[in-house]
């Protein structure tokens, strides 16, 4: 039998569920890991069930790297003085909560593992 290789996923913005009810939400531009990251990222961590029973993904530094690497730009996120912040890796890893940095690395695993039916749906 013939392996089918996959095609891939494109980048697509996500809104943070703390965001989702405010009039002009910050939104993330990710992209989904590679197979190859993916399989370097996993190597690198495990599913962990949390007190309410929903999984997440702990990983080491190096891993959240990787993940964070995937957010490539970002809309409406301001700097303490209310003016837009101009998105870099840097300011991404100063400047975001840490809540919010967890959920865009989680973001990007779910994206990664989607399937071109699944990201249709």
């Amino acid at each position: 039998m013939a392996i089918t290789t996959t095609k891939g996923l494109a980048p697509d913005w996500y809104i943070p569920l703390s965001e989702k009810e405010d009039d002009k939400p910050a939104q993330f531009l990710l992209a989904p890991l590679t197979q190859l990251e993916f399989l370097n990222v996993m190597s690198a961590g495990e599913n962990i069930e949390n007190d309410n029973g929903d999984m997440f993904f702990k990983c080491n530094e190096s891993g959240l790297n990787m993940l964070l690497k995937k957010v490539q730009n970002w809309k409406n996120v301001l700097d303490p003085d209310g003016e837009n912040l101009k998105f870099t890796f840097n300011n991404l890893k100063r400047s975001m909560p840490a809540e919010i940095l967890s959920e865009l690395a989680n973001q990007v695993i779910i994206m990664s593992t989607m399937t071109g039916e699944d990201s249709k749906n």
